[in-house]
Order: C-alpha cells, then sequence, then structure tokens
C-alpha cells in the first residue's frame, strides 16, 4: 500500500503539534474501525497536517475542517460517547 502521508519537511511547534494531536484523536473516535477507516484516518491525517501548514491552530477547527473535507459529519463524535460508557 503507498503511504498517503508524505515525508515532511516542515517542522512545527509544541503547541500546533498539541493541537494537531487533538484534532486527529477525536477525528479517529468518529470514524469506523477496520480497513476503510483506516484509510479515512490516514487521509484526515493529511489534511490536519496540511491545515497547520495553512495557519490553523484551533484543534476545534482542525477536526471540523478535516471532518467535512471528506464529507463527514463532525457531529458525528463518537470518542465522547464511549469515554461516558
Amino acid at each position: 500500500m503507498v503511504d498517503v502521508i508524505p515525508f515532511q519537511t516542515q517542522a512545527f511547534e509544541p503547541d500546533v503539534i498539541s493541537a494537531m494531536s487533538a484534532a486527529y484523536e477525536r477525528a479517529c473516535g468518529s470514524v469506523p474501525k477496520g480497513n476503510p477507516g483506516k484509510l479515512v484516518r490516514e487521509l484526515l491525517a493529511k489534511r490536519i497536517i496540511e491545515l497547520a501548514q495553512q495557519g490553523f491552530r484551533d484543534p476545534e477547527t482542525m477536526y471540523a475542517e478535516a471532518m467535512n473535507s471528506y464529507g463527514l459529519d463532525p457531529s458525528t463524535d463518537k470518542s465522547a460517547d464511549r469515554a461516558n460508557s
């Protein structure tokens, strides 16, 4: 399988990495596990990196923008449901 996320030469500040991580973790909680979900998570990771490169810094905005980029509903965050179980 071809890597979706190409080698990056850009470095991010720790606060940006933290925001990207939060956005990605939330996005992962919104997609199903398994093969199709793995590809979706890789695409979301790539989009979150692109958003950070464009200057986005808010994890909520990065999450919503990444989800919307692929026609996914950001309100389907299942991670909150799992945390409350």
